[in-house]
């Protein structure tokens, strides 16, 4: 959208418009993860116990989360968001490009409660 090319829905975001977001997702708006810059918004926008837009997102949106942008959740130590994921039906034994798992990426960078969460969930290495 526009010369910076941004979606209607992260300029919404950056609005900090609950209803547009809303009405957005509902009508099938979804953040391209293809742009790292799209998932690092909603992450870094989703503050602490303040996750309400993130979980009305991931109702509707979780199978759109790919790899990339779910190594990014748990680089930014996000173990709430990744909870609404998978209480929004993840399948945490998603692979990467490279056939890794979410598990084999935190234990990668040290990220011992979402390792802990993951195996609890049932993840594979």
């Amino acid at each position: 959208m526009g010369n910076n090319d941004q979606s209607i829905l992260l300029y919404a975001m950056k609005l900090g418009s609950k209803v547009i977001i809303k009405f957005l997702i509902d009508y099938y708006a979804c953040i391209d993860f293809t742009k790292k810059h799209e998932i690092f918004y909603l992450i870094s926008n989703s503050k602490w116990k303040h996750t309400e837009l993130f979980e009305y997102f991931a109702k509707y949106n979780t199978k759109n989360f790919n790899s990339e942008s779910l190594k990014t959740i748990i680089s930014c130590n996000r173990l709430d968001l990744l909870k609404i994921l998978v209480e929004n039906h993840l399948d945490v034994n998603i692979k990467d490009e490279k056939g890794f798992t979410l598990l084999a990426f935190a234990l990668k960078i040290h990220k011992h409660q979402i390792i802990d969460y993951l195996i609890k969930c049932g993840a594979d290495t």
